[in-house]
């Protein structure tokens, strides 16, 4: 999911509902500091005016992006931030091996553009 997804959806109570029921999940995060749903809505009903010409579009900007691997920290998931592709590489296996023995939550932030 987007980052404006996953901070308007409420996560400390997502986390806090995972971990009371024993739900063992990945939640991938790809973080450009970015509501991308705003930006598309801009897009679509005015394709050629001024924010879409100066590539700023108002009530975007998600920055500064909280923390969002010590979010899922605070209800004990597994939570690591990704930057490059080796850095997933490793936070997808050791995250799926967390899900495969049944020990809750794995959220994975990745950093994409201009986060």
């Amino acid at each position: 999911m987007g980052d404006g997804s996953y901070m308007f959806a409420n996560p400390v109570a997502c986390h806090q509902i995972a971990e009371a029921l024993g739900i063992s999940m990945l939640v991938i995060v790809l973080n450009n500091s970015e509501w991308g749903a705003v930006r598309q809505s801009v897009l679509d009903i005015y394709p050629d005016g001024h924010a879409s010409r100066a590539n700023a579009m108002p009530l975007t900007d998600l920055s500064p992006s909280p923390n969002f691997v010590k979010v899922a920290e605070a209800s004990r998931a597994f939570a690591r931030h990704a930057r490059d592709v080796a850095g997933f590489r490793e936070a997808l296996s050791d995250a799926l091996a967390h899900i495969d023995a049944k020990k809750g939550l794995a959220l994975i932030e990745v950093a994409v553009g201009k986060s």
